[in-house]
Order: structure tokens, then sequence, then C-alpha cells
């Protein structure tokens, strides 16, 4: 895959631990490029993944919703905030 953080980005961690689960009972690895791998029979590389995900969570919730109310406050104060320009 391309990162592993594409996978799941949910709050609760609810489909990584099935994915986690499935995986190590599959036998199924996980090959990043890069050289990062992901094997789910290793206790380290299960949370390694699951931090991985967890990271990818904390982004959206912090940095993305800090740009989106940053463009809120923008577009308030009557400013341009990106995307479509209006009609003249």
């Amino acid at each position: 895959m391309a990162r592993a953080d594409r996978l799941f980005r949910d709050k609760h961690s609810r489909n990584v631990n099935i994915f986690t689960e499935l995986a190590e009972l599959k036998g199924i690895k996980v090959i990043v490029p890069g050289g990062t791998s992901y094997d789910f029979t290793k206790p380290e590389d299960v949370q390694a993944f699951q931090r991985e995900i967890q990271d990818a969570y904390n982004y959206i919730a912090s940095q993305v919703a800090y740009m989106q109310g940053m463009r809120r406050q923008k577009i308030a104060r009557g400013l341009y905030g990106g995307g479509n320009l209006p009609a003249p």
C-alpha cells in the first residue's frame, strides 16, 4: 500500500483492531514503499501500525480541524477562503 495511515482514520480504532486480528490469523503482511512492513504476528509491528493509524486520526482531529476553522474565520471576515470564485 502507499501509506498505512490511508487505511483507517477512525477515532475509536474499531476497524483497525478487526483488521489487525484478521491479518494475524490469515498471515497477511502489509508492505509500505520505503522499507516499512508490518507483520501482525509480531506484537511490536501491531503496536507500530496502530500508533500510525492513531497519529493519522490525531492529525485530522487537530490540524485539519484547525485549518478549516481558520478558513471559516477568513470567509466570515469577507475574504476569499478558497474554493470556487463567485460569479460577478
